[in-house]
């Protein structure tokens, strides 16, 4: 890594003389160098130079929008879910409650049993008189 940046910087510093050594000879001449070149020069360090200012630029924000609607869609679906996942939760929880509070009774066949009961409760009910339901 060391040894790139050397010969980056050996470089910069060879192409920097360069530029000043050719611009002392156009002063010291009175002429100008590369005279037919330069436009094109001119042309292409322009198109580079927007390039650099404002295509990249305007794709970087353009990915960066891209990927901040991506993020917030998907934000969206997570909370959407967490809503849903919540609100069932709290549905479960509503039936589980009214389940205790109020049991649902089952129709099915009665026991022996609470036959057995039902028939001596329609018996005393059948002796009690009038005046014994009064009294209560």
């Amino acid at each position: 890594m060391v040894q790139f940046f050397t010969i980056s910087l050996a470089i910069s510093v060879v192409a920097i003389v360069a530029l000043f050594v050719l611009k002392q000879v156009e002063l010291s001449t009175g002429s100008v160098i590369f005279r037919s070149v330069r436009p094109q020069i001119n042309r292409f360090f322009k198109t580079g130079l927007v390039l650099v200012e404002r295509v990249l630029p305007g794709l970087a924000i353009g990915g960066f929008m891209h990927v901040l609607k991506s993020i917030r869609a998907w934000l969206t679906k997570v909370i959407a879910h967490a809503a849903l996942k919540v609100e069932t939760t709290l549905q479960n929880t509503l039936h589980a409650i009214r389940e205790k509070l109020h049991p649902q009774h089952h129709r099915g066949e009665a026991s022996a049993f609470l036959k057995e009961v039902g028939e001596y409760k329609k018996q005393i009910e059948a002796e009690t008189t009038e005046e014994d339901r009064s009294l209560y």
